[in-house]
Formats: C-alpha cells, structure tokens, sequence
C-alpha cells in the first residue's frame, strides 16, 4: 500500500476507552506510538469511519499529512508481545487486521494453542460466533537505537539487522478485543 492510500491521524487525548473494540470494525489499522504520542493510520476509504469510532472511545484525531517514518539511526525489533515499552526515542507499530468470522473460526477449531488457553476450551470460540467477542491479528515492530536493543532492556525484541523484509513477512500474533492487549499497549 503507498502513502496515498493511506490516511493518518495524531490522536489527542491519549488512547481512547476500549480500543481493541472500536479498531475490530475496521480492516485493518496501524498504532505508533512515539515521544510525540499516539498516531494511528488507516485505508483512505476508512478515515472518516476511523475517526468515529475513535471519538466514540473519548479520542479526538487530527488529520496528519504523509505516515510515520523511522529516522536512521533506529533499528527495527520484532516484538513477540504487546508489553508497553517506554525508550526516549523509540518508535512503537502495531499493525492489526481483524479476522472475519470464517478466518476467526479456522483459526480457533485447529486450537492454536497462542489463541486458546487449553486445546479444549471452547468458550472463545462460542463468543466470536456470538458476536460478543472478535479475534485480531497484529505485528509488532520496535524502532529504538542499537545500543538499547543490544544492552536487553527491552524483552522479547528480535532486531531485525539484514532482512528488512523480515518486518512484514513475521508471523501474525493474536488476540481477543476483550482481552484489551492493543488497549494497554496504547495507553502504555
């Protein structure tokens, strides 16, 4: 997707009540979270329906020009957890897509044991098919200066040092929005 597609927003007033909920009603959406705040970032198509969910959370969002970039002097980190990471310096992306109940429903019949708590625990699924609940995919990547990621203050970052490509072909992560993972990352 190039940057013409896609629509960002700086969100005031920190990360907006219930999050992982309001997000699950779009396709998919990408967090940053920087010493500058919150931004978020979203097809073109869903801007407006974007800002309404998120004022619908408490946020208000205003519109930015072009999408969040790393300066040089950062290297990327694939994140296996959504722990909130605060480094001066450091930028944050989450990138989530929302499952449509077909997917959610493969997903959580083949009992991945990352989405289940037991192999046999079917409660999760019964709430997706209810609608009381969505399950969503998300990709972490941490952009902080070479000397932090190598001294291990940060758990679970995998710097990613020859193979940029690696950053986009990671292995989705998932999580219920009732569980509010991406919420609590957000507000950090």
């Amino acid at each position: 997707m190039n940057d013409t597609e896609i629509a960002a927003f700086n969100v005031d007033g920190g990360a907006p009540v219930d999050l992982d909920v309001h997000i699950a009603h779009l396709a998919w959406v990408r967090l940053v979270r920087s010493d500058t705040g919150l931004r978020v970032e979203c097809a073109t198509g869903d801007a407006e329906r974007t800002v309404a969910l998120l004022a619908r959370g408490g946020a208000r969002c205003v519109r930015v020009q072009g999408v969040a970039s790393a300066s040089s002097d950062l290297v990327p980190a694939i994140m296996s957890d959504l722990a909130p990471v605060v480094l001066p310096g450091a930028i944050d992306c989450v990138t989530v897509r929302t499952l449509d109940l077909g997917e959610a429903t493969a997903k959580l019949i083949r009992g991945s044991r990352s989405i289940l708590r037991r192999k046999r625990d079917d409660r999760e699924l019964r709430r997706v098919l209810r609608a009381d609940d969505r399950l969503v995919a998300w990709r972490r990547v941490l952009w902080a200066r070479a000397s932090v990621l190598r001294s291990q203050r940060v758990r679970g970052a995998r710097p990613v040092v020859f193979d940029r490509g690696a950053l986009e072909h990671t292995a989705e992560r998932f999580t219920f929005t009732r569980a509010d993972q991406i919420g609590r990352w957000a507000r950090g």
